[in-house]
């Protein structure tokens, strides 16, 4: 099943606008279109994202605000074995 082209599902984040303009400015600044770019945007907001040749090819960003690193007023990506296991141990349903 592709999920992207079939539902549309894929990876998005409130900071694209900044990761974009980083990267625009090291090409202008390193006078090249084929960068390579570690971004990191960190604050209370986090997001980190891997571009290759102007895109962005894998973003830390996830399908909802909820996914992605800690930030100041989100608990960021938790391991999905951890809803079953409170399910268990407090007999509390989905």
């Amino acid at each position: 099943m592709n999920w992207y082209h079939d539902y549309k599902v894929r990876k998005y984040g409130a900071h694209g606008t900044s990761h974009k303009y980083i990267t625009e400015k090291m090409e202008s600044v390193l006078g090249r279109k084929d960068t390579r770019l570690i971004i990191c945007h960190i604050g209370s907001g986090a997001s980190i994202s891997a571009v290759k040749n102007g895109q962005c090819v894998n973003t830390s960003m996830g399908f909802t605000p909820n996914a992605g690193l800690i930030m100041g007023t989100r608990c960021g990506d938790i391991d999905a074995s951890i809803i079953p296991y409170m399910m268990n141990e407090t007999g509390l349903s989905p």
